[in-house]
């Protein structure tokens, strides 16, 4: 099957992303957190306000995301707005003089605000689509290929409701990943 969307180099990804969009990022701590989009994003907002135009961006993540991310769009002074955690000290600064806006949710409340995500794996167009349009989106080309089968399966066994879910189904992944350390070998039949 053809990808929906061709892979992008970091800067093509950013160049994207336009002034006032909010982008959410993978990852769920530094570690996991990406890298090269972030640096790119800062570096697309730097040359945009040198020439005058203003260039800054929501961010949301699972959590923390650290220097890469946080750092390099707050030295830029690329954040409008970051939700739901920080820990970076100069994010930090920009929030406390007032540079930028910061708000704690949980962490599954702002999902549908997102119109954009970014992975390494590709890019997901999520304006105007339902929720189970928007779980095809991700999975087809946000998810790494070796997750796409079980993801696709559970998206089937949650049914055509208006928000796809099934906590059988996800605490079928959660039970195979806690024993064998990989969500592929869930069995849905317990």
């Amino acid at each position: 099957m053809k990808d929906a969307f061709p892979r992008l180099a970091a800067a093509e990804a950013a160049a994207q992303i336009q002034n006032g969009q909010t982008v959410a990022f993978s990852g769920f701590t530094p570690a996991g957190a990406a890298k090269e989009i972030p640096k790119a994003i800062a570096a697309r907002a730097a040359t945009q306000q040198s020439a005058g135009q203003p260039f800054r961006i929501g961010v949301i993540t699972g959590a923390s995301a650290g220097q890469s991310l946080d750092g390099s769009l707050a030295r830029a002074d690329a954040i409008l707005f970051r939700t739901p955690y920080q820990n970076d000290p100069d994010l930090r600064k920009s929030i406390n003089e007032g540079r930028t806006k910061f708000y704690v949710s949980h962490l599954d409340s702002s999902e549908h605000s997102v119109q954009v995500i970014i992975t390494e794996q590709g890019v997901a167009d999520l304006r105007g689509k339902c929720p189970a349009e928007r779980a095809e989106a991700i999975i087809e080309n946000c998810a790494h290929p070796d997750y796409r089968a079980p993801l696709r399966d559970y998206v089937a066994l949650a049914g055509h409701a208006h928000s796809p879910a099934t906590l059988k189904a996800a605490f079928a992944m959660h039970l195979a990943f806690a024993q064998s350390g990989d969500m592929r070998t869930v069995n849905w039949e317990p």
